[in-house]
């Protein structure tokens, strides 16, 4: 995982920051108290326009307290450019909690490619809802290697309903926020593909496959392009139906034909 090699000045941070809460400037005006004109000379390069007392309350009105992702609240980020979600984590989370944050894939049909980001500082946690606008193109994946940081965890269902209610900019109380996304991904365990689970399944009686040529083996066992699409068809009904795991696995060996290894060798 590389360092950032990249410094944002203030003010393209605050402006990074203020597309990504998706407001205006002039709307985080508003919320810190600053004159309009103020925020939108100093944006242009007048260093006098705003005193650094403004400028901090400029950065808590969009989730940044001296330099470091406020802690207390859930963050709400539009991601329009992945690059630029990459540089704000490079200057808001320090280097410990950049290699070691959380990415949760998030399965939405109406906002696809978006995730959760689990950040951990002193024992706390702080949560960052990470969300396309509707894009005609698809959009680069968010995820830990686009963003140089951070490990890939499971990925989690989420309805409509649920995913919207996270987005708006209300404040949503950050433990009762990491409930919800636990409970979730409690409630949908990601099983493996088919066969995986053959080192599972009863062997034949009296079958010996050691003896057998490997190869043909996995020849025999290989799935086709066809029975993977089925799969995933299958194993997504499975998830969203709210089935436990081996109730899950069962539905799938049953519409797949799968039974025991012996069955796939004849």
């Amino acid at each position: 995982m590389g360092m950032k090699n990249i410094k944002m000045t203030s003010r393209e941070l605050m402006a990074a920051l203020i597309r990504l809460n998706n407001i205006s400037q002039g709307k985080t005006a508003d919320l810190a108290g600053v004159l309009r004109p103020n925020l939108s000379n100093w944006s242009t390069g007048r260093d006098n326009a705003l005193s650094i007392e403004k400028q901090l309350k400029l950065f808590d009105v969009l989730g940044v307290s001296y330099g470091r992702l406020c802690p207390d609240v859930v963050h709400r980020w539009c991601v329009r450019e992945v690059e630029e979600v990459a540089l704000v984590l490079g200057e808001v989370l320090d280097d410990a909690e950049r290699a070691h944050c959380e990415f949760w894939p998030i399965q939405n049909f109406r906002y696809p490619g978006c995730i959760v980001l689990r950040i951990s500082r002193s024992s706390k946690w702080i949560w960052v809802v990470m969300y396309r606008p509707l894009m005609a193109e698809p959009p680069q994946p968010i995820n830990a290697e686009s963003l140089r940081c951070g490990i890939e965890l499971r990925e989690v269902i989420v309805d409509n309903g649920t995913w919207e209610s996270w987005l708006p900019p209300a404040v949503l109380e950050p433990v009762s926020f990491g409930s919800q996304i636990n409970s979730l991904i409690d409630q949908f365990p990601y099983p493996n593909p088919p066969h995986q689970y053959f080192d599972d399944m009863e062997l034949p009686e009296g079958q010996n496959l050691v003896e057998e040529n490997q190869d043909q083996i996995m020849e025999r066992l290989a799935l086709t392009a066809e029975e993977l699409k089925k799969w995933d068809e299958i194993l997504f009904q499975a998830k969203v139906s709210g089935k436990d795991f081996d109730e899950i696995v069962k539905a799938t060996r049953k519409a797949l034909d799968i039974r025991v290894l012996g069955s796939r060798l004849k």
